[in-house]
């Protein structure tokens, strides 16, 4: 695949108003040949409603802070997660017209919860997390198409509330 025909690059460089999505059962070593994938960056998440545990790698990005997040489950590439992409000039990435989502879910910023700006696009493999009140992504996730509920239940990647400070033990004041 070339650069421009490569879902991995399109969306490494948050191209994705003709994203139709990741191959089905794409590899780590099949990733690792289009991206530059850290393994020895790497940890562990849960994903989807049945909180099915997985690992992930880091990839390297010159979009998104902090780079990709690759969610493997036994060597297979579930999702691909960028956060907060920036463009060449350093401004933020704004979505493109991506048209009517099939799910609009709620998403977490830390400890808050934005109404409606989780867009799901489950036919063409692609989820997008708006910033509340425009259009600038905070997140892309691509995947294999797939249906809102296998999105739902086994890929999309567990979002949990992360509070700033630690929290009083029970009991003390």
């Amino acid at each position: 695949m070339t650069a421009a025909t490569s879902p991995l690059h399109a969306l490494a460089a948050a191209e994705l108003g003709g994203w139709s999505g990741l191959p089905p059962d794409l590899t780590v070593e099949e990733a690792g040949a289009e991206l530059v994938v850290a393994a020895d960056v790497a940890g562990s998440a849960r994903v989807g409603a049945a909180r099915i545990p997985v690992c992930w790698l880091a990839a390297e990005s010159s979009v998104y802070t902090g780079g990709l997040r690759l969610y493997v489950e036994n060597d297979r590439v579930l999702v691909v997660e960028g956060r907060d992409p920036v463009a060449r000039s350093g401004k933020p990435v704004h979505a493109p017209e991506l048209g009517e989502a099939t799910l609009v879910l709620d998403a977490l910023v830390g400890p808050l919860r934005l109404p409606g700006t989780e867009l799901v696009f489950p036919e063409r493999g692609l989820a997008v997390q708006l910033s509340s009140g425009d259009l600038e992504l905070r997140a892309v996730l691509g995947f294999a198409p797939t249906t809102a509920e296998e999105w739902l239940e086994r890929l999309r990647p567990e979002q949990a509330a992360r509070t700033r400070f630690p929290l009083r033990p029970e009991g003390s004041e």
